[in-house]
C-alpha cells in the first residue's frame, strides 16, 4: 500500500478513528502528520496527554491506595473568620469539560504561532501527528519546586497560550507566581493565572477573577489523601475543639488563599492528579471535580483547564459563556466577605503561625513568613484604635437623660403582648431622635464589634420548592 491510502490506514489505526472526518482536501496531506497545533486546537488539546513525570530516587516512594501518608503537616489551624459548611462535587465535570472543547475549540487557523512571543514560551506538551518543538526537559522532580516547575513548563505554559490565541481579550491574564512561606515551603506551592500586574492601571482590575493553581509533590499529597480531600463534606466550626485533620488543614489554606487574592476558581494537583473547584461568592460552599488524572485522555487535562479557565473569566471579560460553568446561587450571608477584617494578631507573641495570618480585606504583597503583609498604615491605625478603646468604653459620660438600657427578655415580651398571633408585618415605628453625645447603646455596639469572634449576617433564603438543585445533586450548572 502506498500514497494517500497507506497514510489513511495510518491514521485510522493510530487514532481509531476515520480519516475522512479529519482529512482537509485543501491541505497538503504531507503536511498533516507534522502540523502546527494552532492550525486545529480542538483536535490537538483533544490528542495532548500531559507527559509521565517520574521521580528522583531521593524521594520516599508515595504509599499505594488505600494507605495515607502523614507527611502533609500544614502549619494552619481554627479560624474564627473561616468558614466553609458544605463541599459539593460535580459528578459531570467531565463530560461538561469534554463536550464544551470538542464544541467550543478552533478546528482552523487561530492566531499565528505556537509560541508566545510577548510572554515566552508557548505550547509545550507533544501530540501525536502535531509538530512540538518547544518541549523543556526538567528532570525527575526531588522537591515541591521540581514539581512546580512541571505544572508551570508543561500544563499551564500550553493552556496560557492556547487561552490567548482563542480569546485574546485574555492577553494581560498570565501565569504567576504565589510564592510560598517559610514553614509550609516544602509541602506546597502555588500560582495563579490573572491578570498582570504590571498591567493594571485601574482600581477595579485589582478585583478582577484569577485562577490559583495549588501544587503539592505527590509523595506529600498522596492518591488516598486526595481522595479524602475530594470525599470531604465540609470543615469543623471554627470553635471546634478538634483539630483539623491533614485534608481538612489542605482546605484552609486554599480558602485562606484564594480569598487573599479574591479569587473563587482553583485547581489542585500534584501533578499525577488533578481537582478543579470553585467557591460560592460568601466562600461558604465549594465545588470540586473528581481527580482527574495526568494521563486523562477524555477530557484530557487541558481541555479540563481550558474549560475552567474559561468559566472563571468568562462573565467578567464578556466572552461567549456558551457551555461554561457557572457557579450556582446559594444561599449564604448577604455581607460580602471580602470586606470582613480579620483580626491583625502581635508579631511579638509567640503563637503558632498559620497562613491566616493577614487580613482578607487586603491585597498587599507580602514579605512576611505567611506571604501577606498587612498594609502599615491600616495596620498602625487599627492597632491604635485597639489601644484606645478601653479608655474609650471606661470614660464614656452618660447624659442625666440618657435611656435606660432593656433587658432582652423583657422587650421580646412586650413585642409579643403588641402584636397577635398570625399578624406578620408590623407597623413601622416613628424614628426617634439620636441623641448628641454617648450613650451606653452605641458604646456596647463599638465594643461588641471590636470584640466578637464570630462572623455575623443575614442569610438569604428561599422556598425550598424555588431553591436550585443543580448543584445538591452533583450536576454542572452550565450556561447555555
Amino acid at each position: 500500500m502506498s500514497g494517500p491510502n497507506w497514510i489513511a490506514a495510518a491514521f485510522e489505526e493510530t487514532f481509531n478513528l476515520p480519516y475522512r472526518q479529519f482529512h482537509k482536501p485543501n491541505v497538503p496531506i504531507s503536511s498533516f502528520w507534522g502540523t502546527l497545533a494552532h492550525h486545529d486546537l480542538r483536535h490537538y488539546a483533544h490528542s495532548a496527554v500531559l507527559p509521565e513525570m517520574e521521580l528522583s530516587s531521593a524521594v520516599p516512594p508515595p504509599p499505594t491506595p488505600p494507605h495515607r501518608g502523614h507527611r502533609n503537616r500544614l502549619n494552619i489551624e481554627h479560624e474564627p473568620y473561616r468558614r466553609l459548611d458544605f463541599i459539593y462535587n460535580m459528578n459531570a465535570f467531565a463530560d461538561a469539560a469534554l463536550d464544551f472543547c470538542l464544541t467550543e475549540l478552533p478546528s482552523t487557523r487561530t492566531g499565528d504561532s505556537d509560541f508566545d512571543s510577548e510572554n515566552g514560551g508557548g505550547i509545550t506538551v507533544a501530540a501525536r501527528g502535531f509538530q512540538i518543538q518547544n518541549r523543556t526537559p526538567i528532570g525527575k522532580p526531588s522537591d515541591v519546586d521540581r514539581v512546580l516547575r512541571w505544572v508551570i513548563e508543561y500544563p499551564l505554559a500550553t493552556i496560557n497560550h492556547i487561552m490567548h490565541l482563542v480569546h485574546p481579550e485574555t492577553v494581560d491574564y498570565i501565569v504567576q507566581e504565589g510564592g510560598h512561606d517559610d514553614y509550609d515551603k516544602g509541602l506546597i506551592r502555588w500560582v495563579y493565572w490573572g491578570r498582570d500586574e504590571n498591567t493594571i492601571t485601574e482600581a477595579l482590575d485589582t478585583w478582577s477573577e484569577s485562577v490559583m493553581v495549588f501544587v503539592q509533590p505527590p509523595w506529600i499529597l498522596t492518591q488516598a489523601d486526595m481522595d479524602a480531600f475530594v470525599g470531604c463534606t465540609t470543615l469543623p466550626a471554627p470553635n471546634s475543639q478538634r483539630k483539623l485533620r491533614s485534608y481538612e488543614r489542605l482546605w484552609a489554606k486554599i480558602w485562606d488563599l484564594c480569598t487573599q487574592k479574591h479569587s473563587h476558581w482553583f485547581v489542585l494537583t500534584t501533578y499525577w492528579g488533578w481537582v478543579f473547584g470553585a467557591f460560592s461568592p460568601g466562600r461558604t460552599r465549594v465545588f470540586t471535580s473528581q481527580i482527574i488524572p495526568f494521563d486523562s485522555k477524555a477530557p484530557t487535562v487541558l481541555q479540563c483547564l481550558f474549560f475552567w479557565f474559561t468559566s472563571a473569566v468568562a462573565p467578567g471579560l464578556q466572552l461567549p459563556q456558551r457551555g461554561t460553568w457557572a457557579i450556582p446561587e446559594v444561599p449564604e450571608p448577604v455581607d460580602s466577605l471580602e470586606y470582613i477584617s480579620i483580626p491583625i494578631h502581635d508579631d511579638s507573641v509567640d503563637i503558632d503561625v498559620s497562613e491566616s495570618s493577614w487580613q482578607a480585606s487586603s491585597d498587599a504583597r507580602s514579605h512576611s513568613h505567611s506571604g501577606v503583609a498587612p498594609d502599615d498604615d491600616e495596620a498602625d491605625a487599627a492597632t491604635v484604635m485597639f489601644e484606645l478603646l478601653p479608655d474609650m468604653v471606661q470614660n464614656a459620660a452618660l447624659p442625666a437623660n440618657a435611656p435606660q438600657v432593656r433587658n432582652v427578655d423583657q422587650m421580646v415580651t412586650d413585642w409579643k403582648q403588641r402584636f397577635g398571633p398570625g399578624q406578620i408585618h408590623a407597623p413601622p415605628a416613628p424614628p426617634s431622635e439620636a441623641p448628641s453625645s454617648t450613650t451606653t447603646n452605641s458604646v456596647s455596639t463599638v465594643v461588641d464589634q471590636a470584640h466578637g469572634a464570630e462572623r455575623h449576617g443575614a442569610f438569604m433564603t428561599a422556598a425550598r420548592e424555588e431553591m436550585r438543585l443543580d448543584y445538591d445533586h452533583g450536576g454542572a450548572f452550565l450556561r447555555i
